[in-house]
Formats: C-alpha cells, sequence, structure tokens
C-alpha cells in the first residue's frame, strides 16, 4: 500500500502542471453548468433520436445531415443515448455527464503538446484550451462538434506516432477517421490530414500492427 501511495505522489509531482490545468478546465466547465446553456436545432435533432432509441427501443443505421442532404451513419446518436439514458431525457443532467469530454480533450492536448515538443508545450496547449471561454461553452452542449476537438487531437496523437514508427497507433487513427463518417462532415478534414501525414513522412500502410 505504501509503494503504490509513494508511485500516486510521485506521479502527481511530476504531473503537478496539467492537475492544475483540468482544475481550470473543470471550473471553467461546471461552474453554474445549469445557467449557461442553450437549445438548439442540432439538440432538437439528437434528442428525437435519442427517444427513439430509450422510449421506443428502437435502433436505426443512418441519421438525417442537413448539410449534406443525404445520411450518415448513426454511432453518434447510439452513442448520445448512453449520458440521456443516465439523465433520463434530461438535457440538462445529460450536460454534466457529457462536459467531461471538455476535460478528456484538455488532457489529451497536454499528452500531444507533450509528444510533440515539450511539457512546456503540453502544458500551454492544454491551458489555453481548458480556459477558453468559447471552447467552454461549447463543452456545455452536446451536440456533433462536440466531440471535434477530442477525435482532432487524438488523430494528431496517432500521426505523431505513426511518424515515430510506432504503428500500433494506426488503430486508434482508424477509430478516430471512421468515426469522422460517422458524426459530421466537417471530420472530412481529419482523414485529409492523415494521408498528408503518410505521404510526407513516408508512412507504410501495410503492416503487421
Amino acid at each position: 500500500m505504501r509503494t503504490l501511495l509513494e508511485k500516486i505522489f510521485h506521479f502527481i509531482r511530476h504531473h503537478k502542471f496539467i492537475f492544475i490545468v483540468l482544475f481550470v478546465a473543470f471550473w471553467f466547465r461546471y461552474y453554474r453548468v445549469s445557467d449557461f446553456q442553450f437549445w438548439s436545432t442540432d439538440e432538437e435533432i439528437i434528442a428525437h433520436f435519442v427517444r427513439k432509441v430509450i422510449d421506443e427501443k428502437r435502433l436505426f443505421l443512418v441519421s438525417p445531415n442537413f448539410s449534406l442532404g443525404i445520411s450518415l451513419g448513426s454511432a453518434f446518436f447510439l452513442l448520445s443515448s448512453i449520458p440521456y439514458w443516465f439523465a433520463n431525457l434530461d438535457p440538462t443532467q445529460a450536460l454534466y455527464l457529457t462536459s467531461i469530454i471538455g476535460l478528456i480533450t484538455t488532457g489529451t492536448l497536454y499528452l500531444v503538446g507533450k509528444n510533440i515538443h515539450s511539457v512546456r508545450l503540453g502544458f500551454f496547449s492544454s491551458f489555453l484550451y481548458g480556459a477558453s471561454f468559447l471552447a467552454s461553452l461549447n463543452d456545455r452542449r452536446w451536440w456533433t462538434l462536440s466531440v471535434a476537438p477530442l477525435l482532432t487531437a487524438l488523430t494528431i496523437f496517432s500521426l505523431n506516432k505513426l511518424s515515430d514508427k510506432k504503428y500500433w497507433y494506426f488503430t486508434l487513427l482508424a477509430i478516430c477517421v471512421m468515426a469522422a463518417w460517422q458524426i459530421d462532415p466537417n471530420f472530412g478534414i481529419l482523414p485529409i490530414m492523415a494521408i498528408v501525414t503518410f505521404i510526407a513522412f513516408h508512412i507504410p500502410i501495410i503492416k503487421r500492427q
């Protein structure tokens, strides 16, 4: 038990900056969380499909995208049913769960900056996002672009690892790129970024990993 506590304190001592940033990010996203919310057509569409999953016990394979005029995959709406189920279809309560995505994104940006250059870059990039009033407002709602910063950060992280010949991260990259088609057409930038990086760094596509 003592060894475990020593490891925990050692980890906190050497990563104290990220804990400070996570505290700031938590305050920006949860301070008066029920007061700074708004309900748009995007949330209305999500609530409609989520109600079909929870109340009517209906699953579906496609979902509408009004900007393209076609249907996309249903993964995001099926995923949305989880926090709404816990919140008993109360959107205010659901945001207490979905705002955690903002905290995860903040921590991911710290890892991205640290891996690309240094701990200092990781600290400043995560702090700028965690303490951003605009980003925190976006994290206080749940719509398709709420996961955009997280997926983008994970894509950059995966590509950075792949450029270092750590090919096991191709699985994480594949999940992020495939999620792009399931969620929103704006995510089309992620596969484009992946293709450019593969060409620029001569990353092989055919690998056992």
